[in-house]
């Protein structure tokens, strides 16, 4: 299986890449959640800590979405989804490789929830 699980019971399954996460979501009729963040940013590891640390989130994101965390600093990121600042989360269509939309900055459950509700 392409998916990475994580040794604990509840967490984000993640792509292992970006064309494999756009590939999976074609397979699965998902939406690919593309999360980009930096080693260095504070609020980064905020969301990854709280938001994407959190139980519910984790399910709606399972159940709806493949997930792709890249480091910006370190990862290669396709030109279209580099974002300017981080964290930058974007919603892609992996039909047509484009997004759909994009939530910049750090977001606390509720609305990080209330934006992917929307769709």
């Amino acid at each position: 299986m392409v998916l990475i699980g994580s040794i604990y019971a509840n967490s984000i399954n993640h792509a292992t890449s970006f064309n494999d996460a756009i590939k999976i979501a074609k397979k699965e009729d998902k939406q690919v959640m593309l999360f980009v963040y930096s080693t260095y940013c504070p609020w980064c590891k905020k969301m990854e800590n709280e938001t994407l640390n959190d139980r519910e989130v984790i399910n709606h994101i399972n159940d709806r979405f493949v997930f792709i965390a890249l480091n910006k600093d370190k990862e290669y990121i396709p030109q279209d989804f580099r974002p300017y600042g981080v964290p930058t989360t974007y919603v892609i269509d992996p039909q047509n490789v484009e997004k759909r939309y994009t939530m910049k900055g750090f977001k606390q459950k509720s609305s990080f929830l209330n934006r992917i509700d929307r769709d």
